[in-house]
């Protein structure tokens, strides 16, 4: 089977998404782009409910149990609910489920 996708995902594209999904996430693309979270920091007081909203927009609600069970551990550690939604986007959008499928 050929996979041409994966011709234009190498080493350096896959560091540069990961600098832009971060830039994007945590405010610092340009003076005049900014993101509005709002929804997820909305959703962040509940992990499952914030996981499923990610899951729906980021990964058209297919995110993997084992990535859903990181994120959960992961993100549940985190009291500030600004910081949590960041934390998921942030990792979702740098994933490999994200990177490669979407």
């Amino acid at each position: 089977m050929l996979g041409p996708e994966f011709k234009i995902l190498n080493d350096s594209t896959t560091v540069l998404r990961i600098n832009f999904v971060n830039d994007l996430v945590y405010g610092s693309v340009s003076s005049t782009t900014k993101t509005d979270i709002s929804a997820y920091v909305s959703a962040a007081p509940d992990v499952n409910k914030l996981l499923d909203l990610v899951s729906l927009n980021m990964l058209h609600g297919q995110m993997s149990d084992g990535m859903r069970s990181t994120l959960s551990s992961t993100i549940s550690a985190i009291a500030d609910n600004t910081r949590r939604a960041k934390s998921a986007l942030y990792l979702t959008g740098s994933s490999s489920q994200f990177q490669v499928e979407h």
